[in-house]
């Protein structure tokens, strides 16, 4: 009953934000207190939250296989095995009666196979779920695992929301899947895009841990001047506004960090209105500041901008956005 409620609130939340925007935007995730990310991060897609399955499953004690011909993920947690497949969202889950799996090299799906073996993964469409998965085998042994596979037991079906899908040679699938299926409780943070999932008296192995490079400080102050700066610009103009402080902040000429940038002396004239230290920026601006400090950047190495064209910085000039003009 508890899980069932805490999904409920979870599943409530996701909706929430479906009805508020419909951006793609990364997602952070933590279990208990360590950030877990792969190579690429994981993302908030129409209003559902889609995690690296192979970091995430084996951040919380599970251990992941990748079957390529069919392009099957196996998932084992405890003496559960979970199947599910790329563009179906249906899996299927067993009791196993034999060893558990040990973690085969027989074409992960992520990033660190991408060189050795690409498979059909990188063939899809790297931005939408796939939907012309493999035919599904259910009789067919997972090679390299234990003689017991899914049709030695009886098999449960598990309705997914979503089915997985592969973006940037990186299988994705719905964190409920995760959550439900391992006990999990989970809280969304919505203001800073991230995703907490609670196992009790549990470390995440340490190769599997994050140091995310910014905190949620940060991203307030950072979203706070994209909102003073570019209240109604679009996403790209807010993402080129976040890059120009962050860029800033990667540069000898000014301070090393977000708010000692955005309060140096004459740069950004909102920042000497006191209603600037407590702005509330927009989900907008806060989406714009997230993806920035995710490495989203459509301005290259500028470090300024202006409304009006600089005296002398001709051919520094990058690209005007929206009425501003971006220099390098």
């Amino acid at each position: 009953m508890k899980r069932s409620l805490l999904l409920l609130v979870f599943l409530s939340l996701l909706a929430i934000s479906s009805i508020c925007f419909a951006e793609e935007v990364e997602v952070s995730v933590a279990v208990n207190s360590s950030f877990v990310q792969d190579v690429f991060s994981h993302y908030l897609i129409d209003g559902q939250i889609y995690v690296a399955a192979r970091v995430t499953a084996e951040a919380v004690g599970g251990v992941v296989t990748w079957k390529p011909e069919t392009r099957e993920l196996y998932i084992q947690y405890q003496e559960k095995l979970y199947r599910l497949q790329v563009g179906k969202t249906i899996a299927y889950g067993s009791i196993l009666e034999a060893p558990p799996l040990e973690t085969s090299s027989m074409g992960l799906p992520d990033i660190e196979k991408k060189n050795a073996a690409t498979t059909q993964e990188t063939t899809e469409n790297n931005t939408q779920p796939s939907t012309e998965a493999a035919t599904e085998t259910t009789t067919e042994a997972l090679q390299g695992a234990p003689s017991t596979d899914l049709t030695t037991n009886p098999l449960t079906e598990i309705p997914l929301i979503k089915a997985p899908f592969i973006k940037n040679g990186i299988t994705y699938v719905p964190v409920q899947f995760i959550a439900d299926s391992f006990g999990l409780e989970s809280k969304w943070f919505e203001r800073t895009f991230t995703l907490v999932l609670l196992k009790k008296d549990y470390e995440v192995p340490q190769a599997l841990r994050y140091a995310r490079p910014y905190t949620d400080v940060d991203l307030l102050w950072l979203a706070r001047i994209i909102q003073a700066e570019s209240p109604s610009g679009s996403l790209r103009k807010k993402m080129a506004v976040a890059n120009v402080v962050l860029n800033r902040v990667e540069s000898p000429r000014f301070p090393n960090a977000i708010r000692d940038v955005i309060f140096s002396p004459n740069q950004f004239p909102p920042t000497t209105r006191t209603a600037f230290l407590t702005l509330e920026p927009s989900l907008e601006s806060m989406i714009a500041a997230k993806r920035a400090l995710e490495g989203n950047n459509p301005i290259g190495a500028c470090l300024f901008f202006n409304n009006r064209p600089f005296a002398g910085k001709k051919a520094d000039f990058y690209e005007k956005i929206e009425g501003d003009f971006f220099y390098k």
